[in-house]
């Protein structure tokens, strides 16, 4: 037997079934937001910009929420681009928001930006819900492959307004001459 068997204990049975389960689009949302408020207060504290940190894991979470909810990939890249902006500019304003009520840097960034994560991460999810009813599920996410091209020859037996190859009289192709006309 390659794995142990688990343990007869029934608690651990149930927290490890919840440990071991795949999260939904609430779990990721969450997820991301402590992590977006882990790495806002580890930068601040050490002194380093957070900036393109919280931009990867704002990706990555848009990236799973769209895969989660198996919308199509154009959905997913244009969330990706739209959310970035607007994630920017809720944690600025909202931290100079919070700056008016606290006077801790370190507390008024990481909470601005467990805030911020938390509404583009449930507006993403939103945005997606919506618009995934265009996108079909059956096909929804998976990129179709091209139907196989004919040869080039067969295809176009002379070039189109001299671009690409053209066969001559004996079947050889060769590039095509261009003349240049004067006026």
């Amino acid at each position: 037997m390659i794995f142990a068997p688990l343990p007869k204990n029934r608690k651990f049975g149930i927290i490890f079934r919840i440990m071991m389960k795949t999260p939904g689009a609430n779990g990721i949302i969450h997820i991301f937001a402590l992590l977006h408020l882990a790495v806002a207060l580890l930068c601040r504290y050490s002194g380093i910009m957070d900036e393109i940190w919280l931009t990867l894991l704002t990706i990555t979470m848009v990236v799973l929420i769209g895969i989660r909810l198996q919308v199509k990939v154009e959905l997913i890249v244009a969330s990706v681009i739209i959310i970035n902006l607007i994630g920017y500019f809720l944690g600025v304003y909202g931290a100079r928001l919070i700056a008016l009520v606290s006077t801790s840097e370190l507390l008024t960034h990481s909470l601005a930006t467990f805030v911020t994560t938390e509404i583009i991460g449930w507006g993403t999810y939103g945005f997606m819900r919506i618009f995934r009813k265009d996108s079909g599920k059956k096909s929804a996410g998976v990129l179709k492959a091209a139907p196989p091209r004919q040869s080039e020859e067969r295809a176009f037996p002379v070039a189109i307004r001299g671009i690409g190859p053209c066969p001559d009289v004996q079947g050889r192709t060769h590039l095509p001459v261009f003349h240049r006309q004067d006026s």
